[in-house]
């Protein structure tokens, strides 16, 4: 994600709070996990509790409506594209 960021040119935060950097990563490293077949999704989905997934959908529920608001910010002002 920071990657795209840079491509960009977006010079913001993806988030300010580093605890969100942290669940990105963890839901990333899940994911891949899953995909490449190192893990099944019911293995990673039963060390989490209803309550503990609840926490990360609102966390990254947070997070993309704040790389959404950056995006509108970024592309409303044409004087911050990047050439």
């Amino acid at each position: 994600m920071l990657l795209i960021l840079k491509v960009f040119g977006v010079k913001r935060t993806l988030t300010v709070r580093r605890r969100h950097v942290y669940r990105i990563d963890e839901v990333v490293n899940h994911r891949n996990a899953i995909a490449h077949g190192r893990e099944t999704a019911g293995d990673v989905g039963r060390r989490y509790s209803r309550q503990e997934i609840v926490q990360v959908i609102r966390e990254i529920k947070g997070v993309c409506l704040r790389l959404i608001m950056i995006f509108d910010e970024y592309c409303s002002e044409p004087a911050k594209h990047r050439r």
